[in-house]
């Protein structure tokens, strides 16, 4: 006989469910649509050094590459929230609240390795742009004290979901993850990464100024961008 699983519906829940579908759906249509324009610019690099145009493309595909790192952590940090809340069993939650602290681990790693790279692209373009970063990386500063970054996080990464060392230990640090602050951990660096994503967006929109310019190029980047 199938069994149920009984899950308690609240206005919290509901909120939760919504905002995660919409987040995988647009962030899963955003993250195809970079990967297009990636493809494109790739494509028009070429022609462009042939007729002698001169466009920063290595900035192109560096801004993507790393908007792509953005996009996919949103997405995976979606459903693992959306698992978390529907988990019946302490170890579900353990679980998925592993999966997503070695998932922001790795994303601020990436974030802090390719910080000067996006500080001057910015600085290059975009002031309003340079400002909003700047805010997001002190909020990041602030979110690595508050949820024990150097801490929890760093040892749920490095010796429990990327490699067990030994099971004792990792029972020991699974069983030292606060299940009850998880959600909040996971949904709060969610936020700043839909920040950082604005403003990504608006070097893109810059780039797209750039090739604007160059109309023999520009052929199909609307409907990639």
């Amino acid at each position: 006989m199938a069994k149920f699983i009984k899950i308690e519906t609240t206005q919290f829940g509901i909120d939760l469910y919504d905002t995660t579908a919409k987040s995988i759906e647009h962030h899963s249509t955003q993250l195809k649509q970079r990967m297009a324009w990636l493809k494109f610019i790739n494509g028009i690099e070429p022609a462009a050094t042939a007729m002698g145009i001169k466009l920063p493309f290595d900035e192109y595909r560096f801004v993507l590459d790393y908007d792509a790192m953005v996009n996919i952590s949103i997405l995976d940090l979606a459903l693992l929230v959306r698992q978390f809340y529907i988990a019946q069993h302490h170890w579900e939650k353990l679980y998925f609240s592993k999966q997503g602290y070695a998932l922001i681990y790795e994303a601020i790693s990436k974030i802090n390795q390719y910080n000067k790279d996006l500080y001057t692209s910015l600085g290059q373009r975009s002031d309003t742009g340079l400002n909003q970063y700047k805010l997001i990386i002190d909020r990041i500063k602030l979110y690595k004290g508050t949820y024990d970054f150097e801490g929890i996080i760093r040892e749920v990464r490095n010796r429990v979901a990327s490699h067990i060392e030994d099971f004792k230990v990792y029972y020991s640090i699974i069983n030292s993850i606060d299940i009850d602050k998880s959600l909040l951990v996971m949904t709060e660096f969610v936020h700043i990464l839909n920040s950082l994503e604005d403003t990504i967006t608006i070097l893109l929109t810059c780039f797209q100024s750039d090739l604007a310019k160059h109309a023999s190029l520009n052929s199909g980047f609307e409907e990639t961008l």
